[in-house]
């Protein structure tokens, strides 16, 4: 089906009330690229700009459920089409191939798999002092829970969080 489009553009100059714009008509049966490879060119070119490899030889493209219903569109029944599965029993002896040939990858210099984070005792004891001082009713200047509590608005001070600061702290 063709459907016109209309986006708002710019009016004269200083006039941003846009005005209607007709945009070429779009027809969904033509394909935007001659190899529909291509359609997935933009996530290949990420992943190597991120450092994925994704070699030339394992980056395919196999159409399956064309003119089908969504609903008979699912991985249920696309393992039913002798084809695809063939397709895809090829990319994976490919792959393992590939991987075979390649070898072991040594570790990179940021490599995440047995990476353990460096300590954060500091941080943790000045977190443990703020953390006693706010359940002494000693906030930082400034800020909502002692403005409030110098309003005595919110009297949550506590030693015992379970149970409420009305009953354990004095009224001022």
């Amino acid at each position: 089906a063709v459907r016109v489009l209309r986006q708002r553009t710019p009016g004269p100059a200083g006039d941003h009330r846009g005005r209607g714009h007709r945009q070429p008509p779009f027809d969904g049966q033509k394909e935007p690229f001659e190899n529909m490879r291509d359609a997935y060119a933009p996530l290949a070119w990420q992943c190597r700009y991120g450092g994925i490899e994704v070699p030339d030889s394992l980056w395919q493209y196999h159409e399956f459920g064309l003119n089908q219903k969504y609903s008979e569109n699912q991985s249920e029944d696309m393992v039913k089409d002798p084809k695809i599965m063939a397709a895809f029993d090829a990319w994976a002896n490919d792959f393992q191939t590939y991987v075979s040939q390649k070898g072991k990858v040594p570790p990179g210099r940021f490599r995440a798999f047995g990476y353990e984070a460096p300590g954060h005792k500091i941080a943790d004891a000045k977190l443990i002092w703020r953390d006693v001082k706010m359940r002494a009713g000693y906030a930082p200047e400034g800020s909502s829970p002692r403005i409030q509590n110098d309003l005595n608005l919110n009297r949550d001070a506590t030693f015992h969080p379970k149970e409420s600061a009305v009953k354990t702290t004095p009224v001022k």
